[in-house]
C-alpha cells in the first residue's frame, strides 16, 4: 500500500461548515439528467456526466474533484447542487 497527498476540490456546505457527500443530498439521477437537459453540462476532459452519476451512487465520503477541473464546470456543478437541493 502507498499513501500520498493530492490536491482536490471539495464541495463544502456553507451552512453546516462541513464537506458534502453527494449521495446524501437527496439529488437523484433523474433530477441531474433533467437539469442537464435544461442547462447543458460544459465539456471538461477531467469530469463528465458519467463521472457525476458514478459519484452520485458511489462513495460514502466527501465529494471531491480534480484540482484542475475547469471553472465553468465548477460553476455548473455548484449551480446544479444549489438548485436541486
Amino acid at each position: 500500500m502507498s499513501y500520498s497527498f493530492e490536491r482536490k476540490l471539495l464541495l463544502w456546505n456553507n451552512f453546516n461548515e462541513d464537506s458534502v457527500i453527494l449521495r446524501y443530498t437527496g439529488i437523484t439521477k433523474e433530477e441531474i439528467v433533467e437539469y442537464a437537459q435544461e442547462h447543458p453540462m460544459p465539456q471538461d476532459p477531467l469530469y463528465s456526466m458519467d463521472d457525476l452519476l458514478n459519484d452520485l451512487n458511489g462513495y460514502d465520503s466527501a465529494w471531491t474533484l480534480p484540482e484542475s477541473t475547469s471553472e465553468q464546470m465548477l460553476d455548473w456543478l455548484e449551480d446544479m447542487v444549489n438548485e436541486l437541493t
